[in-house]
């Protein structure tokens, strides 16, 4: 599939009580239940382009993430998407992610654990003066200019962390 637009797939802003904004290519197979319109498995590469993604609390003082492409592999299977390979870059930071989403219903439910690194850019520590120092301690704590995070929680109430 190509050129889908998440603003219409799916009540996003309403259920997350966020912007969820962008445009999807799928690139895969997918097993699909036609009388509930239901996807059993699937497997492929997801691409967002132009996307924009409201954040519940900031992170580096971010409200939303923006990206003009990012990319994740994703395997559907029973009710697990497991996600590799993820990356999202904007002019601000460059994220790599991994994990798994169990879903549950209602959706907004669904357990989340997602680990990954994020290296602020340039452009982040000279908009946000303020992140210099805390920044630049973390990556002295983690002995790298890549942050490690982990996201748990759910999908309603996800929960963002900094650390291995």
């Amino acid at each position: 599939m190509k050129g889908v637009n998440l603003e219409k797939i799916y009540p996003f802003d309403n259920e997350l009580e966020r912007k969820v904004r962008g445009t999807a290519d799928l690139k895969g197979a997918a097993k699909v239940k036609m009388d509930i319109f239901r996807v059993l498995e699937a497997d492929g590469v997801v691409t967002v382009r132009d996307g924009e993604f409201g954040l519940k609390k900031p992170i580096l003082e971010l409200t939303t993430l923006k990206n003009s492409e990012s990319t994740v592999h994703l395997n559907l299977k029973k009710d697990t998407i497991s996600l590799t390979d993820g990356k999202l870059k904007n002019a601000q930071i460059n994220t790599n992610f991994e994990g798994s989403i169990e879903l549950l219903d209602p959706l907004m439910t669904s357990l989340i654990n997602i680990k990954g690194s994020l290296v602020p850019l340039a452009p982040l520590m000279k908009e946000k003066k303020s992140l210099r120092v805390i920044v630049s301690r973390m990556q002295k704590r983690y002995k790298t200019q890549s942050l490690p995070y982990n996201v748990s929680g759910n999908i309603g109430r996800p929960t963002f962390v900094f650390g291995n």
